[in-house]
């Protein structure tokens, strides 16, 4: 797995570029190249004690001989506790396409980061 991630603030904005590409085997399948690409957008601090912040952002995935096969949109907040300690919570629309067509899922997140 290979990321890349170009990232540019402007007043307070934030704007960042990744694309992953990775190489998969799963099970008997042959392996295959899968590229994502996900562009968000973080507004200026809602909050600055904790910090809370606003985001949105759009994730596509091209799979090798299959093109585009999954799109994900996502809205919600990122919160920072401190500097060790924070999380996500957000609201995703999820399009997947699967043999008898795409296949629409909404999904609701909680992610908690924890570094140390």
């Amino acid at each position: 797995m290979l990321d890349v991630v170009l990232m540019k603030t402007f007043s307070e904005w934030s704007f960042s570029d990744r694309s992953r590409w990775q190489y998969i085997q799963v099970g008997p399948v042959p392996w295959h190249w899968l590229y994502r690409n996900r562009f968000r957008i973080i507004a200026p601090p809602v909050a600055r004690s904790p910090m809370i912040v606003i985001f949105t952002d759009n994730e596509i995935f091209w799979r090798e001989k299959r093109g585009i096969n999954q799109d994900r949109l996502s809205f919600g907040t990122m919160i920072g506790l401190n500097e060790t300690v924070g999380g996500e919570l957000f609201y995703m629309a999820r399009f997947w396409k699967r043999a008898q067509g795409w296949i629409y899922q909404t999904v609701f997140n909680v992610r908690l980061d924890v570094s140390f």
